[in-house]
């Protein structure tokens, strides 16, 4: 199409042009998802997913146990399920998505009932975002204590957000449930 300073550009010429112009011309990864990690449904009270096992978008490092009562208590969510980032030992989670702006991740953590404190580290592309601590006493199976905890990120065209247990012996760690990833501001 050739345009001359002289010529009006009829209205839908115009409008197809701006359509083509905003067309992404690469695949891109998928947009955040499963941060209730209820996909796939769990029979039964958990699940051991060792890597490279997923949990939906999510990738497993180590091991995780995934489904309603991983770490010996009820997820966050009645008859959710969440994640113990200590299946057979010490694992994490990651998941790659797509993102542009300032993001603020939000999630809540608990713990196993083994244990009277747990840690977790939690990372945006590879950069540590803080490690964050459950200690709060009463973790009993049928009250998980759940604690909310939050984090601000700026991101490229993807991210890659990773939870990975501190716990590094044993079968009992941190719990995670209910990942969300809000926009905060765009430039």
């Amino acid at each position: 199409m050739t345009f001359s300073a002289n010529r009006s550009i009829p209205f839908a010429a115009l409008a197809a042009l701006v359509v083509a112009v905003n067309v992404p011309t690469s695949a891109t990864a998928a947009p955040f998802g499963n941060g209730g990690f209820e996909t796939p449904t769990v029979s039964g009270t958990y699940a051991t997913v060792t890597a490279p096992g997923t949990i939906g978008p999510w990738v497993v490092n180590g091991s995780v146990n995934h489904g309603k009562g991983p770490a010996a208590t009820t997820c966050s969510t009645a008859s959710g399920q969440c994640i113990d980032l200590n299946g057979n030992g010490p694992g994490g989670i990651t998941q790659t998505y797509d993102n542009t702006c300032t993001y603020r991740v939000d999630f809540m953590m608990s713990r196993h009932t083994q244990l009277t404190t747990a840690s977790l580290e939690a990372f945006a592309d590879t950069i540590s975002k803080g490690v964050f601590i459950h200690n709060v006493a009463g973790v009993t199976s049928t009250d998980g204590k759940w604690q909310p905890h939050t984090f601000n990120f700026v991101g490229g065209a993807t991210t890659k957000l990773a939870f990975q247990s501190k716990v590094m012996s044993g079968a009992a760690g941190p719990q995670i449930d209910n990942v969300t990833v809000k926009l905060v501001s765009c430039v």
